[in-house]
């Protein structure tokens, strides 16, 4: 019996040691090397959302434009929620079809501007315009992209941004959603990942708040990639538009009532923490850490082209619009924000979300300018404020971090004017 029971315990050992040998290489960028190959769709609004010039990006092929100019930036800047063709570099190249853009903005973050300022420097290439928009959070000091980023040829589904034991980790992403398993399955796998001598020292709170209302950053990418596909299959935009044009009732009561009643159960779903509505403390005065990132831009930026331009994000201001919830009430992950204190998140309400992005972006737009009075080896182009100065300004935005093709219109217009294009 007792031979019995060690084979059972040695044989599962050996399968577990097996296990976490493969899971650990599945890590290692010698077994995953990097490629410079873009995911074929990032979007569902074009019928067929493949990248089509030769680097892989949202850009047209170069066919010999006398000036050539390259973007750096995130989904903004992209246009992730607008036709590719109807996209501001398009715009800006069918109004002077002498220019051509290579438009290297990623959706994602720092590793997005990282990991493309890497592509283009391997082209070799010297632009005569660099164009940077400004969509920065706190904190990130790095000078070298994650290997494991989504630019890479790889999906980051099974990317594990904690130690050992991986294969833990791994399980946890495979079956640690409701969403996508069995329920019961899925708390068993919760419960185990919480076993992990990593997860356990990240569980450690380091902020004020409850901690049941904290996830580790793993956790807070788990949960925001279920979040998003679980409202979309939910329709909770849908049931709020639907409702808006069937009755009389205010955007606000309807997105009180209707879409967050949606939102909740999609929360509950993918497990999301309670969500707050303000704006932590930590995510305000950050003017320091966003000039910084903004020199290193800078500093990695330059040796590509002539002349640098950096330009500030619009972000929809008007708290007073009648159309503010139309806007919130949308189908994306910005409907879902996360504070980040160090290794732990909080999650906030869409509307604290906004704040926050408003916050964020008046802070970078200051960082940008007391930059700009010492060095004037670049340009800074305030695009926000533009915008803030039209009485249309709604029309020109999709979600309040997002542009209309009539706002990336007003964006390639910004830029011909500003720079005599």
């Amino acid at each position: 019996m007792r031979a019995r029971l060690w084979q059972v315990i040695s044989t599962g050992f050996i399968f577990l040691l097996f296990f976490e040998t493969i899971a650990t290489l599945s890590q290692s960028p010698a077994i995953r090397p990097p490629s410079y190959l873009a995911p074929l769709a990032l979007s569902a609004i074009d019928d067929i959302a493949v990248f089509s010039d030769e680097l892989g990006t949202n850009s047209d092929i170069y066919r010999g434009q006398a000036v050539r100019a390259a973007a750096f930036g995130t989904s903004f800047t992209m246009g992730i929620e607008t036709p590719s063709k109807s996209n501001w570099s398009r715009a800006l190249q069918a109004a002077r079809p002498g220019i051509h853009i290579q438009n290297f903005s990623m959706v994602g973050g720092w590793d997005s501007f990282l990991a493309n300022i890497e592509k283009a420097k391997s082209t070799g290439i010297t632009y005569d315009y660099i164009f940077v928009s400004l969509t920065l959070v706190k904190g990130n000091r790095s000078t070298t992209p994650n290997p494991e980023h989504k630019i890479f040829l790889h999906s980051d589904r099974f990317q594990v941004s904690t130690g050992f034991p991986h294969s833990l980790h791994l399980l946890y992403q495979v079956f640690g959603h409701p969403q996508e398993t069995n329920a019961s399955l899925s708390k068993l796998f919760r419960a185990l990942n919480k076993l992990s001598p990593v997860a356990a020292a990240n569980a450690q709170v380091r902020s004020v708040f409850d901690p049941k209302n904290t996830v580790t950053m793993e956790h807070m990418k788990a949960i925001s990639a279920c979040y998003e596909r679980a409202l979309v299959q939910s329709q909770c935009r849908e049931r709020f538009e639907m409702e808006l044009s069937a009755t009389g009732r205010s955007q606000k009561d309807i997105y009180d009532d209707t879409y967050l009643a949606c939102q909740t159960e999609v929360d509950r779903t993918c497990g999301a923490p309670v969500r707050l509505d303000f704006v932590p403390h930590f995510e305000i005065n950050q003017v320091a850490s966003y000039r910084e990132q903004i020199k290193i831009l800078l500093d990695l930026v330059r040796p590509l082209g002539k002349r640098t331009v950096l330009v500030s994000q619009a972000i929809f201001s008007h708290s007073d619009s009648p159309n503010l919830y139309k806007m919130l009430a949308k189908n994306n992950s910005a409907s879902l924000g996360f504070a980040l204190d160090r290794r732990q998140a909080v999650a906030m309400s869409t509307h604290a979300s906004w704040q926050r992005s408003l916050i964020r972006n008046n802070e970078i737009r200051d960082a940008a300018r007391a930059l700009r009075a010492e060095d004037d080896s670049f340009d800074f182009l305030d695009l926000a404020e533009s915008v803030d100065g039209k009485s249309d300004a709604e029309s020109l935005f999709y979600d309040f971090a997002h542009l209309t093709p009539k706002g990336h219109k007003f964006y390639s217009e910004f830029l011909i004017e500003q720079l005599g294009l």
